[in-house]
């Protein structure tokens, strides 16, 4: 079965559009490994997760999506959480050999007071001057 409609409540649970039944019957219906594959595409089941439950659109979700939901949300608070400390240690050998740097992205904005979990992270993105790059990469 081939099938738009978990892209189409993708999209609209992300805008933070209210989607019509049919579409959100048509779209839980669809085949797992079509959910799978669409999310695993667009990286989005965290946002997917907190936007279905915002809308209430969570009714008739098949308990599959459902768990695999969850589990990128739990996953994603995991790592946030484990942030802190990997922080404090590439800040400290930083520090310590004079490298000035750049918190990006998940991290900055765990920094400036996101929730944790509220978005996927899976690593720590930097930014150093293209000499100390280098060597911070070594240590």
């Amino acid at each position: 079965m081939r099938s738009l409609a978990p892209y189409e409540l993708m999209a609209a649970v992300l805008a933070d559009e209210k989607p019509p039944a049919s579409l959100v019957a048509h779209a839980f219906a669809a085949p797992h490994e079509l959910w799978k594959r669409a999310l695993a595409l667009e990286g989005c089941a965290v946002h997917l997760d907190r936007g279905l439950h915002r809308s209430m659109t969570v009714s008739g979700m098949p308990p599959t999506l459902q768990r695999e939901l969850s589990e990128a949300t739990a996953r994603a608070i995991r790592h946030a959480l484990s942030v802190p400390g990997q922080l404090d240690e590439l800040s400290t050998i930083a520090r310590e050999s004079g490298i000035r740097l750049m918190v990006l992205k998940g991290a900055a904005r765990l920094l400036g007071g996101a929730v944790p979990g509220s978005r996927s992270l899976s690593d720590i993105d930097v930014l150093a001057a293209p000499n100390d790059a280098l060597r911070l990469h070594a240590l």
